[in-house]
């Protein structure tokens, strides 16, 4: 439900503002980690909810019964599974492997059984439009969201941008995608290339971007 899914990304911004369990403690250690694994630990059993069982499969009707209860995995799977890959930045650091391979590896379970489901992608791509989560959006909720009391806590930074970038969506328009790269770069002012030593500037010719009017990368990472 849409109140179901605006509950979780609440949450999740709530979770990133989290603090370390104490000044000398990184924020992907102790309590706090143990919290974030719990979460994403629900968000996955969201998306493990998402395969539809043919148990009712001999009931009058039930064929289409079951292409409602269909769409609506396919629904929950794009919405919970995008907002799971998109928590590995609450961590804001590096993750625990065998946390990580399990999250990863349930997750890509799941979708290979979606995939048996789907006979025509666009029609799949056509119901789940409503349901992927823009990554413009949760970017701005985590970069407005500080709560009090934490004033000496980092807001987001460039490798969070960068990974929720990695995520966007049809529901992001180019222009919102501009406005957070430079954000992005904003962030990494002063940071030098690896490849070619020059500062990371949203008109650079580093591949992510072509001169400074258009895209050089598709605006929407397929979900097909």
């Amino acid at each position: 439900s849409f109140a179901e899914r605006e509950a979780a990304l609440a949450e999740f911004g709530r979770l990133f503002w989290e603090p370390p369990d104490g000044p000398d403690m990184p924020p992907w250690t102790g309590r706090r980690a143990a919290t974030l694994r719990r979460f994403r630990e629900e968000l996955t059993r969201q998306v493990e909810l998402s395969i539809v069982s043919d148990d009712d499969s001999e009931e009058e009707g039930a064929d289409r019964l079951l292409t409602g209860r269909l769409v609506a995995g396919w629904q929950r799977f794009t919405f919970f599974e995008t907002l799971a890959r998109m928590s590995d930045v609450l961590f804001r650091g590096p993750i625990e492997a065998r946390h990580m391979d399990n999250i990863d590896s349930r997750c890509q379970r799941v979708w290979r059984t979606i995939q048996l489901s789907i006979v025509d992608g666009q029609e799949f791509v056509r119901y789940v439009a409503d349901f992927r989560v823009s990554a413009v959006r949760v970017a701005m909720m985590l970069e407005s969201s500080r709560p009090q009391g934490c004033d000496d806590y980092d807001q987001p930074d460039a490798r969070t941008l960068a990974s929720l970038l990695s995520l966007r969506c049809g529901k992001d328009g180019e222009e919102e995608l501009w406005e957070m790269y430079r954000l992005l770069c904003q962030k990494l002012a002063g940071t030098s290339c690896t490849l070619c030593g020059g500062c990371f500037d949203y008109s650079s010719s580093t591949g992510v971007f072509h001169g400074v009017e258009a895209l050089a990368f598709p605006a929407e990472v397929p979900k097909v």
